[in-house]
């Protein structure tokens, strides 16, 4: 897997997109509440060639997820799908830093009224240090989290 490179971020443009657990099983899980919404947002991003952004903790998480509640097969899918993405360009793959995880501390202290996870945490101290705004996300976390500057998070879709 391609990890973040300088080339990325000449590449990432102010459309580049979070992609979160929640989207990432929304398309997967037919029953999903927000699956149809997901799938028809997914579409659109791909035919706007929006870059999707995942981190390894969100790689993690999402494959925990399905393999839980879907099985082998689905969870093992995903990566298989990811893995072409992140080859094909279409996704970068975000590694967490150590200082994203001291900033994730910052933020879970910060927001000791909320039940942000830890890999929610992470994935607003990546998108703080990658300047990134827009999420694909169905977790009411990301309209909650206020980015430095107390900029909200644009929750698509």
């Amino acid at each position: 897997m391609r990890s973040m490179t300088s080339g990325f971020m000449s590449r990432i443009g102010k459309n580049a997109t979070i992609v979160d657990t929640s989207a990432h099983y929304a398309l997967v899980d037919a029953k999903d509440a927000h699956h149809l919404e997901a799938v028809r947002f997914a579409e659109q991003l791909s035919r706007q060639r929006i870059l999707w952004v995942v981190t390894n903790f969100i790689v993690a998480e999402t494959y925990g997820l399905m393999l839980l509640r879907l099985g082998r097969y689905e969870a093992f899918s995903f990566l298989e799908r990811l893995l072409y993405s992140v080859s094909d360009g279409t996704t970068q793959l975000v590694r967490v830093s150590e200082t994203d995880e001291r900033r994730a501390w910052e933020i879970l202290s910060s927001y000791a009224d909320q039940n942000f996870s830890y890999v929610d945490a992470t994935t607003f101290a990546v998108m703080e240090r990658l300047n990134l705004t827009r999420a694909f996300a169905f977790d009411r976390h990301f309209d909650v989290f206020r980015l430095k500057g107390q900029r909200p998070i644009l929750r698509l879709p």
